[in-house]
């Protein structure tokens, strides 16, 4: 990933910028143990948040709180710049590499029109000062501009940080920039995607929305310029369609496919998915829903189905905004439920491991799973020089009764008054068989109003040409100044 990734103007009260999503709005036996704990944590949520009476805020309703709030401004048009200087340590991305020197500078310029409209448009550039064996510079821009940051046209995709057209909850809206944590519908097939995972491959990702009477259309796009991951969800109230009673019931359609041609070549993927919801319980502060659903595979050899069932709360007990899912899931062969999901940019590439086969190639036992996602979050939304620090927490894990475990975490912490952020992320795939890790860790600090000091640390992971990854680990700190008019 790019180590100045989300950065842009924390402004006294404000935060990264960048659009990373689109903003919140509404193989052996399994033990039978952790199947145990899975049950009695969702249990525990959901007695806890189907108890709470109240006002619901607005923010419960989103599926998967942001890591990063972005700040709201005063109205009227904005217009905002900033400039950041870095120093890294990143690998040559090469088996048998080492570690390169680099000077990061990047220049940012934002536009905010308010609710309905804004931009940002920035580029990372990465200067290399040190080549450390095997040598690299002859092949970079003017030896100096690291080649593989701005080899082909998708990497272009890494100026546009931020593009937003609609207000959210509004009939159409249109979101743009680098994705980190995507969720299509019930998260069945695309789940938690982050697309910048390929160290070398820097897209721009796009979501839309739009809504028309009792359905509502979401698609999205991991890359704008290249011929990539591509995904729509068609989803009707059937509640509203039949008796009137909205939100009680949901039936939706979903599709991906992968055409693997940007971000380095790895196999084509299809995938299909039909899932059905029913409200159990709604008071004014909380829900608790049942999920049904299948899907299989699309143009794979044979016809291997999964199916699933499971049970959501979300609410906010106490003034912690609490949400919660606990599945069920049976599948075969070539389909997975998140089969695109939070490491897929290299799982693409090598299912297991450095050295496994690719995702679309691997073959999954005819087992059960079970899987959990936790999402919780304390303090304000919105960023001020008065607001209180704010906490988020969100934690994906599925348990294969063949041994396997994936798992997904992310940590997000704003100090008092916004002066600093930091967020942390890690992802396991396929620990007890053949595991991989990915981690990744940011910081900021504003310690004068137009000066802040930002950190970056993390693995790397570089495609080969043969299709595996190579690994590598980096680190960067550096400083910036921002303005606002």
């Amino acid at each position: 990933m790019d180590v100045s990734e989300n950065a842009a103007s924390v402004a006294q009260g404000g935060s990264a910028a960048g659009v990373s999503e689109p903003r919140p709005r509404s193989e052996s036996v399994v033990p039978r143990r952790p199947a145990v704990h899975f049950g009695a944590v969702l249990l525990s949520l959901v007695l806890i948040i189907a108890a709470q009476e109240g006002p619901v805020d607005p923010a419960v309703d989103a599926p998967a709180p942001a890591p990063v709030q972005a700040a709201p401004v005063a109205m009227g048009t904005h217009f905002r710049g900033a400039v950041e200087g870095l120093f890294s340590s990143f690998p040559s991305g090469t088996p048998g590499g080492q570690q390169d020197f680099f000077a990061n500078v990047t220049p940012l310029i934002g536009f905010d029109g308010g609710d309905d409209f804004g931009f940002e448009l920035g580029a990372d550039l990465r200067l290399r000062v040190f080549d450390d064996p095997p040598e690299q510079r002859e092949r970079d821009y003017g030896r100096m501009i690291r080649r593989a940051d701005w080899d082909e046209t998708s990497d272009y995709g890494q100026i546009l940080r931020e593009l937003r057209i609609g207000r959210d909850g509004g009939p159409f809206v249109l979101r743009a920039g680098p994705i980190r944590n995507f969720t299509l519908g019930n998260g069945h097939l695309v789940n938690r995607y982050w697309n910048r995972g390929n160290a070398d491959y820097h897209p721009a990702g796009a979501t839309a929305e739009l809504a028309i009477g009792a359905t509502r259309t979401v698609l999205f796009a991991s890359d704008v310029l290249g011929a990539r991951l591509f995904a729509a969800e068609v989803a009707a109230d059937l509640g509203r369609m039949m008796d009137g009673e909205p939100d009680r019931y949901r039936l939706a359609l979903s599709a991906a496919h992968d055409a693997g041609l940007a971000g380095h070549f790895a196999p084509p993927s299809s995938a299909l998915h039909v899932d059905f919801d029913l409200v159990l319980r709604r008071t004014e502060a909380a829900r608790v829903l049942a999920l049904f659903g299948v899907g299989s595979r699309m143009a794979a050899p044979g016809v291997d189905v999964g199916g699933v069932v499971g049970i959501a709360a979300e609410g906010e007990p106490g003034g912690i905004q609490l949400g919660g899912k606990l599945e069920l899931r049976k599948q075969a062969g070539a389909f997975r439920h998140g089969y695109f999901g939070p490491t897929y940019e290299l799982s693409r590439f090598a299912g297991l491991g450095l050295t496994g086969e690719p995702l679309a190639y691997e073959r999954l036992p005819d087992a059960w799973s079970g899987y959990l996602e936790v999402q919780l979050s304390s303090g304000p939304p919105t960023m001020g020089p008065d607001e209180e620090s704010r906490l988020s927490l969100s934690l994906a894990a599925e348990h294969f009764a063949f041994g396997r475990t994936d798992a997904d975490v992310a940590l997000a912490l704003r100090t008092l008054g916004g002066h600093g952020t930091a967020l942390m992320r890690a992802a396991v795939v396929g620990h007890g068989v053949m595991p991989r890790y990915q981690l990744e860790g940011q910081a900021r600090y504003r310690f004068a109003p137009a000066f802040y000091a930002l950190a970056a640390t993390g693995t790397a992971f570089f495609p080969q040409p043969d299709q595996t990854l190579w690994r590598g680990a980096f680190v960067g700190v550096g400083v910036g100044a921002d303005f606002e008019r």
